[in-house]
């Protein structure tokens, strides 16, 4: 589903706390790295579970423990969105993945760069510091 979809099922359901974080996915398997990262699991999925059932998606994140998913959302360009629900009992996703999914954002943000730079060459050691080999 687009955002644009997903707008106007929240319109005919002006009980639906589900919204889209303003970020766009480009890398599924940063994506997958930084749900892990955070104890959680990417999975295919069709719709994904929030307040407002039957949500379309094309993968959801999953965390343990939690009743509801972060729906990831393919887009017309070929990135990738992300739809959650933090309302009441199902703050988890929140505490978990931070305000707006900041958490989230900043651990996927991390694997983009760590891939990028090891394409470049650049390796890790063990101690978690950068350096050019």
């Amino acid at each position: 589903a687009t955002g644009a979809i997903m707008l106007q099922q929240r319109e005919r359901n002006p009980l639906s706390h589900v919204t889209t974080a303003a970020v766009k996915i480009k890398s599924i398997d940063a994506l997958k790295q930084a749900a892990n990262e955070l104890g959680a699991a990417l999975v295919t999925a069709t719709t994904f579970r929030s307040y407002q059932s039957g949500l379309k998606c094309d993968l959801a994140i999953k965390l343990p423990g939690c009743q509801y998913e972060v729906g990831v959302q393919k887009q017309k360009d070929g990135t990738y969105t992300l739809a959650y629900d933090f309302y009441g009992s199902r703050a988890k996703l929140k505490e978990k993945f931070g305000d707006g999914l900041a958490k989230l954002q900043t651990a996927y943000n991390k694997h983009v760069i760590l891939a990028q730079a090891k394409a470049k060459g650049y390796t890790r050691d063990r101690c978690g510091s950068h350096r050019c080999r």
